[in-house]
């Protein structure tokens, strides 16, 4: 999809007459263009292998009180991740975790974090945070310390110079979409800012919310997720990922909000 305002557009959640999303019924997969896609290989643009020793790097960049007293799904999931990964926890989160060890900083500075980011190359990096309301490029928080409520917004920018995801295998991006850029007169949202950057700075799959996310069904969504990336597995392909976690969380229910709300993630390749 090259042009920007399709990248917002929640194709994968469309609806058809028995008001079933599409992402239930089959694999979505998301390309910037086809000359993107096939440069990549058609074959194995989407597919994802965990291997032992992977690093495997979470940032929360919310308040403590909000993730780990609130919504303590936002942290919980940690507990699924594979033990042959190597985990590192930076800001709200650490202390969630049962009998685990982690490397990763509860507060750290954000050019630190992109060094250390930069330094271990994870193969799996997954952010959570919040949008910055009311900028022109879109804005993400990113909490140098996980008590305080000051933050540090980030555009795409921020990210794009720097190559610290050479190795990566899958990024997921947990945000509502006041993080996108917005452009236009109407100031429509638009994802393909932080899609790009994040694929700029040497990105795999980019799994990325199309609207606003619910903070519960995030940490539903990221503790199917963990407990689907295990070492020894065969190779997964991101779509197929999505579409199952989506149709498992979703299928026990006849209520469209609620099938609607588990549709939180779209694979971008």
């Amino acid at each position: 999809m090259p042009t920007p305002l399709l990248w917002s557009m929640p194709f994968h959640a469309a609806l058809d007459p028995e008001y079933m999303p599409l992402i239930m019924k089959r694999p979505v997969v998301i390309a910037q263009s086809l000359n993107a896609f096939c440069v990549r290989n058609e074959s194995f643009a989407d597919t994802i292998q965990v291997d032992d020793g992977d690093d495997f790097v979470a940032v929360n960049s919310l308040q403590s009180e909000e993730s780990e007293g609130s919504y303590p799904g936002l942290t919980s999931w940690m507990n699924n991740v594979d033990a042959k990964l190597s985990l590192s926890v930076f800001g709200a989160g650490s202390s969630s975790l049962q009998e685990r060890k982690v490397m990763g900083k509860r507060s750290i500075p954000w050019p630190d974090f992109l060094k250390s980011l930069s330094s271990l190359q994870p193969e799996f990096f997954i952010w959570i945070t919040h949008g910055v309301n009311g900028t022109s490029s879109g804005a993400m928080q990113y909490r140098e310390d996980s008590d305080k409520e000051d933050f540090v917004p980030i555009v795409p920018t921020d990210l794009i110079m720097s190559t610290c995801l050479r190795r990566n295998k899958l990024t997921v991006l947990v945000s509502c979409m006041a993080a996108q850029w917005e452009i236009g007169e109407r100031r429509e949202g638009e994802i393909s800012g932080f899609i790009r950057a994040f694929r700029g700075t040497g990105a795999g799959v980019v799994f990325a919310p199309r609207w606003q996310v619910g903070v519960t069904e995030a940490g539903h969504w990221l503790t199917c997720l963990a407990k689907r990336l295990k070492v020894g597995k065969d190779v997964l392909r991101a779509s197929d990922l999505a579409h199952s976690i989506t149709k498992y969380l979703a299928s026990n229910t006849q209520d469209v909000q609620q099938r609607l709300a588990a549709c939180v993630f779209c694979p971008f390749v």
